[in-house]
C-alpha cells in the first residue's frame, strides 16, 4: 500500500526522482476502503517508491491494519530519516511486524552526498533509538532490518560514485 507518492529525500540513485508524480497522500477514508482486503491478506507492505513516514497518520493506519489482520505480516520500508521518539513509540505500540530501512551505503561521506537531505549518522541514531524503545517496552516488534546499497566493485575501486 503506497500511502503517499513522494519522499523527503532526493537520492541521486532513486527512480522516484525521475518518475515523480503529483504529490499526494492517501486519506484515512481511502485507506479504510481497503479494509475488506486486509482480512484476506497474508502480507501487507506499507511501502513502494515513496516514504511512508511522510503520511502524518501512518501510525493510525498501522493500528487499523493490526486490528484487522492478526494473521498477516505487516512490513514498512522507510529511509528512517523521519523517525522521532514519539513516532518510534507509536510504531512499537502499533505492533508493526517489520521495519526495514535503507542506507545508501556504509561510508558516511558517500552516503551523505548521494542521499541529499539525509545523514548516515542521523539515520543510525534514529534507528538505535527505535531499537532502544522496543527494548524499553519489552517488545519483539517490529523486527528492524537494514538494506544497504553498495557501488559496483569497479566503481568502489576507482572511487566513482555512479549507483
Amino acid at each position: 500500500i503506497e500511502t503517499c507518492t513522494f519522499c523527503n529525500l532526493a537520492c541521486e540513485y532513486c527512480v522516484l526522482r525521475s518518475h515523480m508524480v503529483a504529490k499526494a497522500i492517501m486519506t484515512l477514508a481511502e485507506f479504510n476502503v481497503l479494509k475488506p482486503y486486509f482480512r484476506v491478506a497474508q502480507s501487507i507492505a506499507l511501502s513502494g517508491l515513496a516514504e511512508p513516514l511522510m503520511h502524518r497518520d501512518i501510525a493510525p493506519c498501522i493500528r487499523s491494519l493490526t486490528d484487522e489482520t492478526a494473521h498477516c505480516r505487516l512490513t514498512m520500508f522507510s529511509n528512517a530519516t523521519l523517525l522521532s521518539e514519539a513516532l518510534s513509540k507509536e510504531l512499537v505500540d502499533s505492533q508493526l511486524d517489520i521495519f526495514e530501512f535503507s542506507l545508501g551505503g556504509t561510508d558516511s561521506a558517500v552516503v551523505d552526498r548521494i542521499r541529499r537531505g539525509s545523514s548516515l549518522s542521523d539515520v543510525v541514531q534514529k534507528v538505535t533509538e527505535l531499537v532502544a524503545i522496543k527494548a524499553e517496552r519489552g517488545s519483539q516488534a517490529p523486527l528492524v532490518s537494514a538494506t544497504v546499497c553498495r557501488p559496483r566493485r569497479a566503481e568502489a575501486r576507482t572511487g566513482a560514485s555512479s549507483w
